[in-house]
C-alpha cells in the first residue's frame, strides 16, 4: 500500500494536501490509501522510469525525490474533480512501488501532519489568559507545556502500533496557535514535533503580527487549531509513561521564547535510562510560579537526580537561553550532579546569565566536596581522579574575572578536566585569564586534557596573554587550538605568546588573534617564532595594525620547513614590500594552502612580487586579493603565474580592484593555459564590460574549464555581456553565477532565460539583484522555470518588477519543483502580484523561501499570503516567508 497524506483542520474543511473521510483517520492521523492495481493496466506502454522522469540506474534518493514531486503535482486535492489527475497520481504511486521493489531501495520515511486538536480533543479553545504582570498565567503555562508534548503521545502510540516499522522512521506534527507575545501583541506560535524510535524533537517558533492591521482571517484560522487543555495532564502523564518505556536516545525541546514549563519536572522524572542526549532551549518559570515563590531549583531537581543516577546513560546536556543563572541553588544542584555524574561529558549552558556567582556555584562541589568525582569520569594517572568533560560551553554568560578565577581553581584542584572549553563572549579580563592559566599549570590532569580554548570577545590584554603563554610553554600542555579574537592584546602580549610558540614542546596548531591591536613589533615577534615552530598550522591576524615591516617579518618566518597551512592577513596595511616578502616565502614553502590578503594595499608592485613566488609554488589552493588596488600590470603578472607555474589554485578572488577588460583578457588566457581547473573566480566591481564577459564566456566554453562559481557583480556588463555569458552556460559546468548590479535589462534577462530552458544548463544559483529587469524579463524567466529542473536559487532583488512580472513568475512556479529560494525584495509588486505568487504555491512543491519585503503589499495582502503559504502545507517557520 501507499500512504500519502497531510491534513490540517481548517473551519471544517481539509487544510493542506489531503482531505480524508473520517473513517480513514486513526490516532489523529489522516491518510489517503491507494490500492495498487495490476501493473500492466496501470503503466501501459510507459516504463516506471519514464513516469517518474528518472534515468535507469538512478540512485534511491533521486527516485524518491522524483516521486514526491510528481505525487504533489497530481494529488487529487490539488486538482479537485480532475479524473486525469487522479489517474496520474495512481500511476506515479505504482511506478515508485515498482522501482522500490526492483532496486530494493529504502522507503521514504513517512511524515504525517495533524493538528493538536486532532491529536488530543476535537474542541478548540484558547488556553488560559494572560496574567496581570504581563507574563503567562499558571494555567496558560501548563497548557503551553502540555501542548508541546500532546502530539508526541499520539506519535509514540502510532510508532508502537506500526508493525515492522524501520527504527529511524519518523513521524511529524505541525500546529499553529494564536498567542500573545511578551509585549501583548498578537503572534502565531508554530510547534513542530518530530519523533522516531531514537529521537524526539520539539521546536517552537513565534511570528509577531504586531504590524498587521487586519488579523480577523488569521484569528479565524488559528482558532480552529487551538489546543484545549481538557485532559492535558493525562496526556502529559501518558507521554511521560511512554517515554519512560521507550528506547529514545535523544530528546530536544527548542523555543525562540522562554517556555514557562511547570511540567518540566514531570518530564525529567520520566526520562528513560536509554537517553543519551537532552537539549532544552528557552526554559523559565511562569510569572504565576514566580509570584507563588516557586524556584528553578524545583524545576531542575528531577533532572539533577537523573544526571547523578549511576544507571543514567546521559552524555550530552544542553540548557541554552534559560533562567538558570537567576537561581543560585539551581546552579549549585546542577554542579553537584555534574560532580557525581557517571557519564555526562558534554555540557552547554550558553546564554543563561550565570555570571560570576553562577560559575562559583556550578563548580563549588569540585572545590568543597570531601569525596572524589565519580570514578567513571576519571582521567590521567594521578592518585586523585579528575572529572573529565569532552566539552564545556559557557558562551555569553556575563562571566567576569571572579567567575574565571573560580573555574581556574576548580581546574587547579585536580578534580576537573576539560577537553574543549568555550568562554566566548563574556567579560573576562587579564586577571581572569591569568587565573585560568594558573589553574591549568597547577593540575597535570587539567593541563594534559585541555586541547581547545576559546576566549574570543572578552577583555583580555597583554598580562592575560603572557599568563596563557606560560601554560603553553609547560611540558604537560596539550593545547592545540587557542582563540583570542576580539580582545585587547597588543605587541607585548604577542611577544610572550611568540616565545611560547617558538618552544619545541609547544603543541599549539591553531592561533586566532584577529581584531586585536597588534602592530609591526608583534608581527616581527611572530615571524621569529614561525622559524622554530614545529606545530603551528593556522595563524589568523586579520583586522590588526600590521604594516610592511610586520608582514615582511611574518613572511620571512615561513621557511622551507614551515608547517603553516593557513595565513590570514586581511584588513591590515600591507603594501608592496610585504607582498615581495610573501612572494619569496611562497617560492620556498610547500605547505601553505590558504593565503588571505584582502583589504590591504599591495597594488601592482605587490601583486607582481606575489606572482613571482607563485611561479615556483605548488601548494597554494586559495588566494584572496580583493580590494588591493591591483590594476592591469599586476593582473597580467598574476595571469602569467597561473598559466606557466605549477600552481594548483582552486579559488581566486580579485574583486574590488581595477582590472578592466584588458586584465580580464590576460587572466582568461592564463586560465586557459593551465592544466588544473579553477573552482571559484570572483571578479566583482572591476570595471569590466562586455569584452570581459566575452572572454569569460570563452573560458566557460573551453573543454575541462571546470569553473563552478563566478561572481561578476558590480561590473557594467550590460545586456551584451549577459547574452555572451548566456550562450556559454549551456555548455559550462557552472553552478553559481552572480550578476548583481551589472546594468542588465529585459533583453539580457531574456538571453539568460533562453539558456535556463536547456536541459544541459547546470546552473543552480542565479543572482540578478540591482539591475533593470522588468516584466518582460520576468516573463522569460518564468517560462524558463516551467522546464528547468536544476535552478534552486533565483534572486531578482531591487529590479523593476510589478504585478504583471510577479504573475509571470508565478506561472512558472506552478510547474516547477526545483526552485527552493525566490527573492523579490525591493521591486514594485503590489497585492495582485503577491496573491498570484500565493496561488502558485498550491501546485508548487519545492519553494521553501519567498521574500517580498520592501514592495507595495498591504497588510491584508500579507495576511492572505501567509494563509496561502500555510494552506499549501508549508509551515510559517520551518520554511521562510519574508514580507
Amino acid at each position: 500500500r501507499f500512504r500519502f497524506g497531510r491534513e490540517f483542520a481548517r473551519s471544517g474543511r481539509g487544510w493542506g494536501l489531503a482531505r480524508c473521510p473520517q473513517p480513514l483517520a486513526r490516532g489523529g492521523l489522516a491518510r489517503v490509501q491507494c490500492q495498487l492495481q495490476p501493473l500492466a493496466r496501470a503503466l501501459g506502454t510507459r516504463t516506471p522510469h519514464e513516469i517518474l522522469g528518472v534515468q535507469p540506474g538512478e540512485n534511491a534518493q533521486r527516485v524518491r525525490e522524483a516521486y514526491l514531486r510528481a505525487a504533489l503535482r497530481h494529488h487529487p486535492d490539488r486538482n479537485p474533480g480532475s479524473a486525469q489527475a487522479a489517474d496520474k497520481f495512481r500511476e506515479v504511486a505504482r511506478a515508485f512501488e515498482t522501482l522500490s521493489a526492483e532496486t530494493s531501495i529504502a522507503r521514504e520515511p513517512e511524515f504525517e501532519f495533524a493538528t493538536a486538536a486532532a491529536a488530543s480533543t476535537p474542541t478548540s479553545q484558547q488556553a488560559g489568559k494572560r496574567g496581570e504582570s504581563g507574563g503567562l498565567s499558571d494555567a496558560e503555562a501548563q497548557a503551553q507545556f502540555v501542548a508541546l508534548f500532546a502530539d508526541s503521545v499520539a506519535m509514540s502510540r502510532e510508532l508502537e502500533a506500526k508493525e515492522g516499522a524501520q527504527p529511524t522512521q519518523p513521524l511529524q506534527f505541525r500546529r499553529e496557535q494564536l498567542v500573545s507575545a511578551t509585549d501583548g501583541s498578537p503572534a502565531v506560535r508554530t510547534t513542530t514535533t518530530t519523533a522516531h524510535s531514537e529521537r524526539h524533537e520539539i521546536t517552537v517558533r513565534n511570528l509577531s503580527l504586531a504590524d498587521d492591521a487586519n488579523l480577523a482571517q488569521l484569528i479565524a484560522r488559528c482558532s480552529t487549531r487551538g489546543f484545549d487543555v481538557t485532559g492535558g495532564g493525562e496526556y502529559l502523564r501518558d507521554w511521560a509513561d511512554l517515554l519512560l518505556k521507550s528506547q529514545v536516545r535523544s530528546l530536544s525541546l527548542h523555543s525562540d521564547e522562554l517556555i514557562a514549563a511547570p511540567g518540566f519536572a514531570q518530564l525529567c522524572a520520566g526520562l528513560p535510562s536509554s537517553l543519551q542526549e537532552l537539549r532544552v532551549s528557552g526554559l523559565a518559570l511562569s510569572s504565576g510560579a514566580k509570584a507563588a515563590g516557586n524556584s528553578v531549583t524545583e524545576l531542575l531537581l528531577p533532572l539533577c537526580n537523573r544526571i547523578a543516577d549511576p544507571s543514567s546513560s546521559l552524555q550530552v546536556l544542553q540548557l541554552d537561553h534559560s533562567e538558570l543563572g537567576a537561581d543560585e541553588s539551581a546552579v549549585q544542584a546542577l554542579g553537584h550532579s555534574l560532580f557525581c555524574s557517571p557519564l555526562l561529558s558534554l555540557l552547554e549552558l550558553r546564554h543563561s546569565s550565570l555570571g560570576d556567582a553562577g560559575v562559583k556555584s556550578l563548580f563549588g562541589a569540585f572545590l568543597n566536596s570531601t569525596k572524589k568525582p565519580f570514578e567513571a569520569g576519571a582521567v590521567g594517572g594521578s592518585s586523585e581522579a579528575a572529572r573529565c568533560f569532552s566539552a564545556l560551553n559557557l558562551h555569553d554568560n556575563e562571566i567576569g574575572d571572579e567567575g574565571a578565577s573560580a573555574l581556574g581553581l576548580a581546574l587547579g584542584s585536580g578534580r576537573l578536566a576539560i577537553n574543549e572549553l568555550t568562554l566566548r563572549g563574556n567579560l573576562i579580563g587579564s586577571v581572569g585569564a591569568s587565573s585560568l592559566a594558573d589553574g591549568l599549570i597547577q593540575s597535570e590532569n587539567a593541563l594534559a586534557a585541555l586541547t581547545e580554548l576559546s576566549l574570543a570577545s572578552n577583555q583580555i590584554g597583554d598580562v592575560g596573554a603572557s599568563a596563557l603563554s606560560l601554560a603553553l610553554a609547560n611540558p604537560g600542555c596539550a593545547l592545540s587550538k587557542l582563540d583570542l579574537e576580539n580582545n585587547s592584546i597588543s605587541d607585548a602580549g604577542v611577544a610572550s605568546l611568540s616565545s611560547a610558540i617558538a618552544n619545541d614542546i609547544c603543541t599549539l596548531a591553531d592561533l586566532n588573534l584577529a581584531s586585536n591591536a597588534i602592530g609591526d613589533v608583534g608581527g616581527c615577534a611572530l615571524g621569529h617564532a614561525l622559524k622554530f615552530s614545529k606545530q603551528l598550522r593556522e595563524l589568523t591576524l586579520s583586522s590588526n595594525r600590521l604594516g610592511d615591516e610586520g608582514g615582511a617579518a611574518l613572511a620571512e618566518g615561513i621557511t622551507a620547513k614551515s608547517e603553516l597551512h593557513w595565513l590570514h592577513l586581511g584588513s591590515n596595511s600591507l603594501g608592496s614590500i610585504a607582498g615581495a616578502s610573501l612572494g619569496a616565502a611562497l617560492s620556498r614553502t610547500g605547505k601553505l594552502a590558504w593565503l588571505v590578503l584582502s583589504n590591504n594595499q599591495l597594488a601592482d608592485e605587490g601583486a607582481r612580487a606575489l606572482a613571482q613566488g607563485l611561479l615556483e609554488n605548488s601548494s597554494l589552493s586559495v588566494l584572496l586579493l580583493a580590494n588591493n588596488g591591483i590594476g592591469e600590470t599586476g593582473a597580467q603578472h598574476l595571469a602569467n603565474a597561473i598559466a606557466h607555474g605549477a600552481l594548483k589554485l582552486s579559488d581566486l578572488d580579485l574583486g574590488s580592484n581595477a582590472l578592466g577588460d584588458g586584465c580580464a583578457l590576460s587572466l582568461v588566457e592564463g586560465l586557459l593555459a593551465r592544466q588544473a581547473p579553477l573552482n571559484s573566480l570572483w571578479l566583482k566591481s572591476n570595471g569590466m564590460g562586455h569584452v570581459a564577459a566575452g572572454a569569460l564566456a570563452r573560458l566557460l566554453r573551453s573543454e575541462g574549464a571546470g569553473l563552478q562559481k563566478l561572481n561578476l557583480g558590480g561590473n557594467p556588463l550590460g545586456d551584451a555581456g549577459a547574452s555572451q555569458l548566456a550562450e556559454a552556460l549551456g555548455i559550462a559546468a557552472l553552478s553559481t553565477l552572480k550578476l548583481n548590479a551589472c546594468a542588465i535589462s529585459d533583453r539580457g534577462a531574456n538571453s539568460l532565460a533562453s539558456t535556463l530552458r536547456l536541459n544541459s544548463c547546470t546552473l543552480s544559483s542565479l543572482s540578478l539583484n540591482g539591475n533593470r529587469i522588468g516584466d518582460s524579463g520576468a516573463a522569460a524567466l518564468g517560462a524558463a522555470l516551467r522546464t528547468n529542473s536544476n535552478l534552486e536559487h533565483l534572486s531578482l532583488e531591487n529590479n523593476l518588477l510589478d504585478d504583471q512580472g510577479a504573475a509571470e513568475l508565478a506561472r512558472g512556479l506552478q510547474d516547477n519543483d526545483s526552485l527552493r529560494t525566490l527573492i523579490l525584495n525591493g521591486n514594485c509588486i503590489g497585492d495582485a502580484g503577491a496573491l498570484a505568487l500565493g496561488h502558485a504555491l498550491g501546485t508548487n512543491g519545492g519553494l521553501a523561501r519567498l521574500e517580498l519585503r520592501f514592495n507595495g503589499l498591504s497588510d491584508a495582502a500579507k495576511l492572505t499570503l501567509r494563509d496561502m503559504w500555510a494552506d499549501s502545507g508549508r509551515n510559517l517557520h520551518s520554511m521562510q516567508l519574508w514580507l
